[in-house]
């Protein structure tokens, strides 16, 4: 099938003008599209990040915390709480494999959770890993179906895909059934660029 031209660049667009790429809970709202573009985000979390001369790598301040969570997680290593703060900083330090792997034994440990399913299809979306990404999310959706977040991700998986009207269709979902929630909003803005691509 041959796609317009302009839905090539949907997604993209989309990120942009949005600023939302998946919902996730790495900083308790969304990853931004500074963060998927691979360019460092200029916040205290991500300045903290950065070595003496600017560049990316740890300072001796984020290297001190990673010391403190590895012994933590050596001296009780099922500690999931622990573990789950440690991946939320390796995925803020862009250590992205390492946060994958910690989140994986979250899982093993507890199977229905959903944050962690959250942050983990974060990560296969952002690697390009989409099918992953959607496994986990209908994954999440199994364990609650009202789960906002990964019905608006799953449209966001599609429209990645090239798949706008599957895409339409979660969003519509959203909109139509929990208008006043604050994800219907952001489903509606996704609908609207849809409907001004299609126009052109």
């Amino acid at each position: 099938m041959k796609i317009k031209i302009p839905y090539i660049y949907l997604a993209a667009i989309i990120l942009m003008i949005l600023g939302v790429v998946i919902v996730s809970q790495f900083t308790g709202s969304s990853i931004k599209n500074k963060e998927i573009s691979g360019q460092m985000p200029d916040d205290e979390v991500h300045r903290n990040l950065k070595n003496q001369h600017g560049q990316m790598g740890l300072n001796e301040e984020a290297k001190m915390m990673m010391e403190e969570f590895e012994k933590s997680l050596k001296e009780n290593p099922k500690d999931t709480a622990k573990m789950r703060e440690y991946a939320d900083f390796l995925a803020m330090a862009h250590k992205i494999d390492e946060a994958q792997s910690y989140y994986e034994k979250i899982l093993l440990v507890d199977k229905k959770r959903k944050d962690i399913m959250l942050n983990l299809s974060t990560i296969f979306y952002n690697k390009g890993e989409l099918d992953k990404a959607a496994q986990l999310t209908n994954d999440i959706l199994k364990l609650d179906k009202k789960d906002l977040s990964a019905i608006y991700n799953l449209g966001v998986i599609e429209a990645t895909r090239g798949n706008y009207d599957n895409a339409r269709k979660y969003w519509k979902k959203i909109v139509n059934e929990y208008p006043n929630s604050d994800i219907a909003q952001i489903a509606g803005k996704s609908l609207g660029r849809l409907e001004q691509m299609n126009q052109k």
